[in-house]
């Protein structure tokens, strides 16, 4: 993961309002991340096994899904 300035923040705010939209509606996320801003920008999504249809571009953001189980409990 990249470290996250305003610009950062700014830049990949539609994937942070697609996560939290989704994870309201369906519960299937469970994070996100930027991993690159150039030559194109690129974010991760962490989506339950069961989780379909997600977005290969948001924006112009790349996309790429992370299959992972639900976090545990703390």
């Amino acid at each position: 993961m990249m470290k996250l300035t305003s610009d950062t923040v700014e830049r990949f705010a539609p994937v942070e309002r697609y996560f939290h939209e989704r994870s309201r509606q369906r519960g299937d996320l469970y994070g996100w991340g930027p991993v690159r801003i150039s030559p194109h920008p690129v974010a991760r999504l962490l989506a339950d096994p069961s989780a379909f249809d997600l977005p290969a571009e948001i924006e112009g953001i790349e996309i790429v899904v992370m299959h992972v189980g639900p976090p545990e409990a703390l």
